[in-house]
C-alpha cells in the first residue's frame, strides 16, 4: 500500500519506472531475442536426447 501511495504522490518516479519497464520489454521481448532462446532450447534438447542427459 505504501508503494502505491508513493507512486501516486510522485509523478517523476512513475515516469522513470515506466520508461525503465518499457526499455526492459523492448530489449527482452524482440523477435531476435525469442529466436535465439528457441534455438538454444532446441540445441539443448537435441544434445540431451543424443547423449541421454
Amino acid at each position: 500500500m505504501a508503494a502505491c501511495d508513493r507512486l501516486l504522490a510522485d509523478p517523476p518516479l512513475r515516469q522513470r519506472l515506466g520508461q525503465a519497464a518499457a526499455k526492459e520489454i523492448e530489449g527482452r521481448y524482440t523477435w531476435e531475442h525469442n529466436v535465439t532462446r528457441v534455438v538454444e532450447l532446441a540445441r539443448s534438447l537435441i544434445l540431451a536426447r543424443r547423449y541421454g542427459g
